[in-house]
């Protein structure tokens, strides 16, 4: 065998490839990860990186023990990374309000309130609406009613350098972009 053969070619160097390289590598294989432009220059280099396990489509259920653990998994992923590349990935635990600006809204809100106030994992609590300005002293208008949860759920989207293998480190896998030597790029609809 040469030394050229990969166990995994991955193509794309945003923030989910450059993961799975990272992970693969750390397992032991010899990864190549292909970037047509630098790594986190598209959506994941502008995203802004938030995550909340407490809102979306199919929460609560089916789904909430998975977003909550996969929140944890995020916070423990950034300090893994962190302490794997030096680079501090900015992770930070912040605070969220839910606005309601209407009797349903309110009402949502309120049932909502319910079952997050029981989710270990995080503080959610009710603010009446002159106790906005406190949290957030320059609201566009006040709500009806708010509530405000406490969560882990972001990086700094734009720290993904700590993505770039690094030849100090001990993982075998390499970066190659447009402007690698070797790594051609074919437009759609170009001859050859």
């Amino acid at each position: 065998m040469t030394d050229n053969v990969r166990d995994a070619v991955i193509v794309g160097g945003g923030i989910v490839g450059c993961l799975t390289a990272f992970l693969l590598a750390r397992e032991g294989l010899k990864v190549t990860l292909l970037e047509a432009d630098s790594v986190g220059s598209h959506a994941s280099g502008f995203a802004f990186g938030e995550m909340g396990a407490l809102e979306g489509a199919g929460i609560p259920n089916p789904l909430l023990a998975f977003s909550v653990w996969s929140l944890q998994r995020h916070h423990r992923l950034s300090q893994e990374l962190k302490e794997a590349s030096g680079v501090d990935n900015q992770f930070q635990f912040t605070n969220r309000l839910s606005l309601a600006f209407d009797e349903n809204s309110v009402d949502a809100l309120k049932s909502n309130l319910a079952w997050q106030q029981k989710v270990k994992a995080f503080t959610v609590s009710w603010l009446e609406p002159e106790e906005v300005v406190k949290v957030e002293p320059m609201p566009a208008r006040l709500p009806w009613a708010v509530s405000t949860s406490r969560m882990p759920h972001r990086l700094n989207p734009t720290a993904t350098h700590w993505l770039r293998p690094n030849p100090q480190r001990s993982l075998a896998w390499r970066f190659c972009s447009a402007g690698s030597p070797g790594f051609s790029r074919k437009e759609e609809g170009a001859p050859g």
